[in-house]
């Protein structure tokens, strides 16, 4: 379904546009979706709109929950979006969006080193299914990911653009930012009666989710590192915290 918050009406038309160029390129290159028919939002740094994350999964029981979607997942979600319709140009925004979160959500490297944390918390065995890469199959109803600004942001760095960490500026005293998230990721979780766990990804969510919604803390997972491969030091902190995640979830999955 799309998220209360969401602004398919104003940018699918405009993505419709790329099909010609996105047929002849056979992909999506930053120069088709990074310009300012996308634009969102410029500061020193830029809002950019993606597809994915205007859908959101009412049944959910388990919320992932990123910093922002990074390149990678973005370009991904555009050209799931073009593919989808050259096959059928007549799909609905809804079913658009849908296709788009299922092939892209923590794609990559993360989702692979995400699912290797939390298949060694009882997860799983709470949720009754064989393993944590079960959530991500496109018929398990029980897993809604997230961002915590739902579209892109890239900082400006010589010239280019470059994946925004959640530092420089810090998303809770970015005035912008954090109106942001408090406008549209409150109306999204509010429409996913059942959340049993929000699983923030790393410490700089996990802060912000504590401090801005506090009405979730005793849901919130607390203490897993970001699982980002750029993240040296995710193995030896996921150990450090295992046996505290471990207790976690079984408090709050009890």
């Amino acid at each position: 379904m799309l998220t209360p918050y969401n602004q398919t009406a104003v940018f699918f038309p405009v993505i419709k546009k790329l099909l010609p160029a996105y047929t002849a390129l056979g992909y999506v290159s930053r120069e088709m979706v990074l310009r300012s028919e996308f634009l969102i939002y410029e500061n020193n740094y830029s809002v950019f709109y993606a597809p994915h994350n205007d859908d959101y999964n009412p049944s959910a029981e388990i919320i992932m929950i990123g910093i922002t979607p990074g390149w990678s997942q973005s370009k991904l979600a555009y050209e799931t979006v073009l593919s989808q319709l050259q096959v059928d140009p007549s799909a609905s925004y809804e079913t658009l969006c849908r296709q788009a979160k299922l092939s892209s959500r923590f794609a990559g490297q993360m989702r692979t080193n995400l699912i290797h944390m939390i298949d060694q918390l009882p997860l799983a065995e709470r949720l009754s299914i064989p393993e944590v890469s079960w959530l991500f199959r496109t018929d398990c109803p029980l897993l809604h990911t997230t961002s915590l600004i739902k579209y892109p942001v890239f900082l400006h760095k010589g010239g280019s653009f470059v994946n925004y960490s959640g530092y420089s500026p810090s998303l809770l005293t970015d005035d912008y930012l954090q109106h942001f998230i408090c406008q549209s990721l409150s109306s999204e979780l509010a429409m996913i009666p059942h959340i049993k766990m929000i699983i923030p990804l790393g410490n700089i969510v996990e802060r912000a989710l504590l401090t801005l919604f506090p009405e979730y803390s005793d849901r919130v997972l607390c203490g897993l590192p970001h699982p980002s491969g750029l993240n040296a030091h995710r193995i030896s902190a996921f150990e450090h915290q295992k046996a505290d995640l471990i207790q976690q979830v079984r408090r709050i999955l009890n």
